[in-house]
């Protein structure tokens, strides 16, 4: 790890007797006929429309059996793009706007696609609660299932399809990684992702930042309580042993809700089981929303650089 701190059917030549029997009718042609078969309507596709700074397509597709919408972020120019489906996190319903996902479109050159959660917006089905094992499937599915849809997107290629996860998100894509390994072929992940569902919620506590107030408690004090207590609630290890994309997390070293070097050994020790392709980024100075210099819970100010690392380790996995 790096730190950066149609099945083939046989025909019969001709109509025996005994087949005939069994039709109502042979015909000349020994061929049976057979109806063209639907076409699979999802994933749909709309027209991309052009703005004032970014293109735009919107798009449905299917995750076990339910209709979820969403749009396609991408440059105002160019083809062949590498684009990548995002969970932005537990506070996520409707899909991004532009001003939200505009950083990695212009910044990366890259295409975002974000869709409404179940049951919000133009999706339907019901939003998964909680964060255990079961709604975590689910989304995970979903977000497997976006990334299959880009797979046929316009201006995208298909070998150049990833997915991104944000805090709760991080446990998620792992999971869409394993359910979609032929699609998807790169990860990000913003803090997130490695400790169990009970040792962040643990975390939380001990920090201060379920009351957004740090409490006096030493991180060394606080990280020794973790590793006591293990993993409890959706463990991500299975998963992310699984996975066989190369991936990048981001952690601050601020952040009182996912602990960053705690995170960044418990990647280390995945690595040590079955050697990946994974780099980890500690921004010492950012906060959980990677706000420079923020406080415990603030999410407005002058943001840390997560461009500089992104760059090139994109440009390290496909090439400038």
């Amino acid at each position: 790890m790096r730190s950066l701190r149609g099945t083939t059917t046989a025909y019969v030549a001709a109509c025996t007797v005994a087949f005939c029997a069994l039709l109502t009718a042979c015909s000349d042609d020994p061929r049976p006929v057979v109806d063209d078969p639907e076409p699979d309507p999802f994933p749909e596709f709309g027209e991309v429309v052009t703005l004032s700074d970014h293109r735009e397509v919107r798009i449905r597709f299917e995750s076990d059996g339910v209709i979820l919408v969403g749009t396609l972020y991408l440059p105002m120019s160019g083809s062949d793009l590498s684009a990548a489906a995002v969970n932005p996190g537990s506070g996520w319903d409707a899909r991004s706007t532009w001003d939200e996902v505009g950083f990695f479109v212009q910044g990366l050159n890259m295409g975002v696609f974000s869709y409404d959660r179940r049951g919000f917006g133009e999706s339907g089905g019901d939003l998964p609660s909680g964060s255990d094992p079961a709604s975590i499937d689910i989304l995970s599915g979903d977000l497997a299932s976006a990334a299959n849809a880009l797979g046929s997107a316009p201006l995208i290629r298909a070998d150049r399809i990833g997915v991104i996860g944000g805090s709760f998100g991080g446990w998620v894509v792992p999971l869409a990684a394993n359910l979609a390994r032929e699609t998807i072929h790169f990860t990000i992940v913003f803090v997130g992702g490695v400790i169990s569902s009970g040792q962040e919620a643990l975390y939380d506590e001990l920090t201060g930042f379920s009351d957004c107030q740090r409490t006096a408690t030493s991180m060394e004090d606080i990280v020794r309580a973790l590793r006591d207590a293990g993993p409890s609630g959706f463990d991500p290890r299975e998963s992310l042993l699984g996975m066989t994309q190369p991936g990048i997390w981001f952690y601050g070293g601020l952040d009182f809700s996912h602990p960053a070097d705690f995170s960044a050994e418990l990647l280390a020790e995945v690595e040590v089981v079955d050697p990946k392709d994974w780099t980890v980024v500690i921004l010492p100075n950012a906060n959980h929303e990677f706000i420079e210099g923020g406080g415990i819970c603030q999410s407005k100010g002058p943001s840390a650089d997560l461009a500089t690392p992104l760059l090139a380790w994109i440009d390290q996995i496909f090439g400038p």
